[in-house]
């Protein structure tokens, strides 16, 4: 297969799926047998969350943003993760082909073209490929257009992608000649990385005590409810940062010491509080309540978060910017322990392509014992998934068993 090439071209969701949907499609082609050729990978993300009350300073701030991206004065995480440096050698502007065939990934992928397993898969992909296998130089192109099903599927047909890269090996390489300071106290012996998701799929706490779920663009699901609890029957996959810190607590009295150093990460409220200013129309308020709403949002990330800031040994890296992106990222590679809920796949999908099979270990907070049943996560050993109804702290202790 000398004279067959591939590349992969991710589309413009977030930087972990498109580090998933990398790592799955460079796997897939090195399967087949064909060269790779390296196409920089460049994170496509929306802008950092910028609030202001009034919308129209918002837009400035993002507009902002745009025109540093336009001119490469953002972080890359692609580089800081060390993949384009890696395979810089494999890029060639000169390489001509005298064939290119483009194979799309859509969520229909899998259905559309009746494949059930790895090898109809290969079989999928030769048939395409390979009826050109007179050409002298053929490319193929795997390009991801939108939905990620079909990703963890092909994932699990294949074989594991460490057969192919390292990327973990990849990563601390850079990190040798490039060093990043680390936020834990390296002096404590456990350490715990916490990822709260709010953003826009958040919670907000009114100041007279309701609650407010966002659920990304859809500005029509804006409704007060009485209680979480409330919500939490509705949207079992939604979280508070009260239910964290309760958790928290209570997990960090179960450990068998307390010599531990814990980070707690969030987005914040940026994105929740600038759909609520873009549509508090919506939620039929009064004046007084309008006002104590817009009131509050000022230092609402740090009201809701000023508990966490309280527990021992915590450090606390609110809000959204390329910075403290990086801070995570770099942090999970660290960590011993990440606590995360089944909110968001973020934590997931990051610590199975970076880290390290030995840690992090992987709590997984869920409301609905069953959520994870069909998971394509939910085989791996990293994951302990943990029922807020049930927690069973010295079960999950038992697991983590961090000395293995």
């Amino acid at each position: 297969m000398n004279n067959i090439y591939f590349t992969v071209i991710v589309n413009n969701r977030g930087f972990t799926d498109q580090l998933s949907q990398f790592s799955v499609y460079y796997t897939l082609g090195r399967y087949l047998g064909y060269r790779y050729l390296h196409t920089e990978l460049k994170i496509q993300r929306s802008s950092p969350a910028y609030y202001n009350r009034y919308v129209f300073i918002s837009k400035l701030l993002n507009l902002f943003y745009i025109i540093k991206r336009f001119f490469n004065l953002h972080i890359n995480l692609f580089d800081l993760l060390g993949i384009n440096d890696h395979f810089k050698n494999t890029i060639s502007k000169k390489d001509k082909f005298e064939k290119i065939v483009e194979i799309r990934f859509d969520e229909d992928f899998i259905n559309k073209n009746s494949i059930n397993s790895c090898k109809t898969l290969e079989n999928y992909i030769r048939g395409v490929v390979e009826n050109n296998i007179s050409e002298t130089k053929i490319l193929v192109k795997f390009i991801h257009k939108f939905g990620m099903d079909q990703v963890w599927w092909i994932k699990k047909a294949l074989p594991p992608a460490s057969e192919y890269i390292n990327i973990p090996e990849i990563y601390q390489q850079t990190r040798t000649k490039y060093p990043v300071k680390s936020l834990f106290n390296n002096k404590k012996e456990i350490k715990i990385l916490v990822h709260i998701r709010q953003g826009d799929v958040g919670i907000v706490e009114t100041p007279w005590k309701t609650y407010i779920p966002i659920l990304r663009k859809r500005s029509a699901a804006l409704v007060e409810y009485e209680s979480i609890n409330e919500i939490g029957k509705k949207y079992i996959h939604m979280f508070h940062p009260s239910e964290f810190l309760s958790y928290i607590r209570a997990f960090c009295e179960h450990l068998p010491q307390s010599n531990y150093s814990m980070l707690i990460f969030s987005d914040g409220y940026c994105r929740s509080m600038d759909m609520i200013v873009r549509n508090i129309y919506k939620l039929n308020l009064d004046k007084n309540k309008n006002n104590l709403l817009l009131n509050a949002f000022e230092n609402f990330d740090r009201d809701q978060f000023k508990d966490f800031e309280s527990l021992e040994n915590t450090k606390c890296v609110i809000g959204e910017s390329e910075t403290k992106l990086e801070q995570l990222v770099h942090s999970a590679t660290e960590a011993d322990i990440i606590i995360c809920s089944d909110q968001q796949y973020m934590m997931h999908k990051l610590t199975t392509a970076i880290c390290s099979k030995q840690k992090p270990k992987v709590i997984v907070l869920t409301k609905n014992s069953d959520s994870f049943t069909d998971s394509f996560f939910s085989g791996e050993e990293r994951f302990t998934y943990v029922n807020l109804g049930s927690p069973e702290y010295e079960k999950t202790w038992e697991k983590l068993d961090l000395h293995n």
